[in-house]
């Protein structure tokens, strides 16, 4: 089984990359999506993501776009403790599902159907 030294989270976006079968730049549906590498992501190493989760789009993965999982933890007792890659894995896992959730949130109109009245004001609002 390969393991991962770096973990990042990155959202599914337009591509400043031209290469490969379909080079189309536009599109992305900001789904945000995990991958791990064996090395770091830099502008020399730009390694191709997964499919995306969201739309199934393929993207070139650039630092100017991820967000790296944490290298270390720092204990109550002080101590500063490096991260397994399992770890790194879960806190990549975890940032996506994250921003995943906040923006379906914010997508997603009221589904409730009810309103309820604010006591003080007297305003009406959706719940």
């Amino acid at each position: 089984m390969t393991s991962f030294t770096y973990w990042y989270a990155y959202p599914c976006c337009d591509s400043s990359e031209t290469r490969g079968f379909r080079p189309s730049h536009t599109g992305g549906c900001g789904h945000w999506n995990p991958r791990g590498t064996k090395e770091e992501i830099t502008e020399e190493n730009k390694p191709q993501g997964s499919p995306c989760k969201g739309c199934n789009r393929r993207q070139r993965i650039n630092p100017g776009i991820v967000v790296e999982s944490p290298q270390s933890r720092i204990y109550p007792n002080g101590k500063m403790y490096p991260l397994s890659p399992s770890e790194k894995k879960q806190w990549a896992s975890d940032f996506c599902e994250e921003r995943n959730n906040a923006t379906r949130l914010r997508n997603e109109p009221n589904t409730t159907g009810r309103s309820e009245t604010n006591e003080a004001g007297g305003e009406t609002f959706d719940a």
